[in-house]
């Protein structure tokens, strides 16, 4: 079956905004969240092999990192900054994983 190559991409999107605001906060004011997406385009990898997957799943970690921020302490700056920066690329992450659908991407992802 051939796939129309506007299909092999996924977009990954992150509300972020959501992320770095205390829940104490949220009570008392309204939250202004900022929509982010990257298209990932994967219409010249053979996501049947290995290598594909492999290609594919780095392309979406480094998505995932430029919507979320920095994961290392040193780029992040702080403590709270590098914490959300990390929940938002793990939740990023595992939903651009789920919208390929493929189970090898998903192995490599849970594994």
């Amino acid at each position: 079956m051939k796939v129309n190559n506007f299909r092999k991409s996924v977009i990954i999107a992150s509300l972020t905004g959501l992320l770095a605001v205390p829940a104490a906060a949220v009570a008392d004011n309204a939250v202004k969240t900022q929509d982010s997406a990257i298209k990932v385009s994967y219409a010249d990898l053979n996501i049947r092999s290995k290598q594909g997957i492999s290609a594919l799943y780095k392309r979406l970690q480094n998505a995932s990192e430029e919507l979320c921020g920095p994961l290392s302490y040193s780029k992040a700056g702080n403590l709270n900054l590098l914490t959300q920066n990390r929940q938002c690329y793990q939740e990023t992450l595992s939903s651009a994983v789920d919208k390929v659908g493929s189970e090898a991407l998903s192995e490599l992802h849970n594994g």
